[in-house]
């Protein structure tokens, strides 16, 4: 936004600039036109004086021998205006055919005016065929000067019309620039403005919106300044639906731990004496086959509700973590062992298989190894439920030196998670078995957040549940 506007700046200089130089040249070029006006009705005085002067000697020489004859100091004086006439007449033009002309005009006024002067100033010696010669003289320059006059009037009209002309089309220039540069200015500022404003309008529609808690709304279709907001916007909205998420399942916990707590005292105690009673009347009792069965599956599901009640508790309020720097691998290594040793590993015809790909280089972390085994304990017996007989459960891990983390993954070849439930799975009591408390994975994904680590799930390569981990190798908060 910020180049579009400095364009639009520049570009309205640039008019303004094109629009002052127009005037400006308009108003040389109207001055020079009416100089060049005024210069050539200057020439045409000049002509019309050396006009008079010449008519006034002829007159004089015509009245010779009259009381109304010229004397000599006023012939001296008309000649003299006369001579200086032609010469500035030759001084204003520059053309060649014109010079050559009126030097040639200048010639027979000097003679001109040297014959008349010699026949007014010697009135007694000068014959009448002298003064008739001077006459035909004066008479040949009136008629090239009225020439001159003539053609002095033709150009000042042509002049004239074609610089009144070019006036009244500067002027309908002009006339047309002052109509139609504001406009031209306020549509450039309005397009400014329209740039400035509708991505600000789509601002405060956004937060309005994200104040009436719609926190799914994105702004989307800005560009530049406003594009950069926009993405800080998004990711704030973002965060805040984070943030609510996590409010939420906060109450949520606080609910679950106060119910815990709640059925652990109300519960609890009586669900061991139950079982402690039917223990005792096994012992006591002379019980058939099938009544001990009975009782063996009485005292199998309070074992079962006993630990939901301890799943429960754990996961509403999860015990201090006891960090120290161990080997995640070891941590991995004995999870194995111990799973193969598990009758859900061990049962059936084709047995399952659990391969390892773990990095012996990886550096020691600073967590809980009671609560990495449990979360690892939890992921792979979700595998081994998971795959099928003959099925394989792949565990890796290996060192990010970049981010300084540990990367694990556990990976089967089961069924996988259909993406609609990967948000869902790792909330408490979310379950897709047939049985089950739905606490497993929501109290895996707690530890592992309380280690400074994340879990994620997506469909692996060969079609099942891929979880990948990530653990900070220090953290201590």
């Amino acid at each position: 936004m910020k180049k579009r506007i400095i364009i639009g700046l520049l570009l309205l200089a640039f008019l303004f600039f094109l629009g002052g130089s127009y005037i400006w040249l308009s108003m040389e070029e109207a001055l020079n036109n009416l100089q060049d006006l005024a210069q050539i009705h200057h020439v045409d005085t000049l002509r019309h004086e050396l006009l008079m002067s010449i008519e006034r000697i002829q007159y004089g020489l015509k009245l010779k021998g009259t009381p109304y004859a010229l004397d000599g100091q006023t012939v001296v004086t008309r000649g003299q205006e006369m001579l200086r006439n032609v010469d500035i007449c030759l001084i204003c033009h520059h053309r060649e055919e014109v010079q050559k002309g009126l030097h040639t005009l200048k010639e027979k006024t000097r003679a001109y005016y040297r014959r008349a002067k010699a026949i007014l100033n010697n009135p007694h010696e000068s014959k009448d065929d002298q003064r008739q010669g001077a006459i035909r003289l004066g008479e040949e320059l009136i008629r090239q000067t009225n020439l001159m006059i003539n053609l002095t009037r033709l150009s000042i009209h042509g002049r004239e019309q074609r610089t009144i002309k070019k006036v009244r089309e500067r002027k309908q220039h002009l006339l047309l620039l002052l109509a139609f540069g504001p406009f031209l200015f306020l549509g450039i500022a309005y397009v400014l403005l329209t740039g400035l404003t509708k991505p600000i309008r789509k601002l405060l529609e956004a937060t309005r919106r994200l104040k009436n808690g719609e926190l799914q709304f994105r702004l989307e279709g800005l560009k530049d300044e406003f594009g950069e907001v926009a993405n800080s916007f998004n990711a704030m909205a973002l965060s805040l639906a984070q943030q609510m998420t996590e409010m939420a399942r906060t109450e949520q916990l606080k609910v679950c731990g106060e119910m815990a707590a709640s059925l652990a005292h109300e519960i609890r105690n009586p669900l061991a004496g139950m079982k402690v009673a039917i223990e005792v009347l096994m012992t006591e009792l002379s019980l058939t086959e099938q009544d001990r069965a009975v009782f063996t599956k009485i005292i199998e599901q309070i074992r079962n509700i006993e630990l939901l009640m301890r799943n429960l508790l754990d996961f509403a309020r999860p015990a201090a973590a006891q960090r120290d720097f161990v080997k995640v691998g070891k941590i991995l290594r004995n999870t194995v062992d111990f799973l193969k040793k598990h009758p859900v590993y061990t049962t059936g015809e084709a047995p399952k298989e659990l391969i390892m790909e773990i990095d012996e280089e990886m550096p020691p972390v600073y967590a809980d190894p009671q609560q990495l085994q449990q979360i690892f304990l939890n992921l792979l017996l979700n595998a081994l439920e998971a795959v099928s007989q003959g099925g394989k459960i792949y565990v890796r891990a290996s060192y990010d030196g970049k981010e300084d983390q540990l990367k694990i993954e556990i990976e089967d070849t089961g069924k996988g998670i259909p993406e609609e439930l990967k948000e869902k799975i790792f909330e408490p009591f979310f379950t897709t078995k047939g049985k089950g408390t739905g606490l497993g994975l929501a109290v895996t994904k707690r530890l592992v957040e309380g280690q400074g680590g994340r879990i994620t799930v997506e469909r692996g390569v060969q079609g099942g549940a891929l979880f990948r981990l990530t653990i900070p190798t220090y953290h201590t908060t």
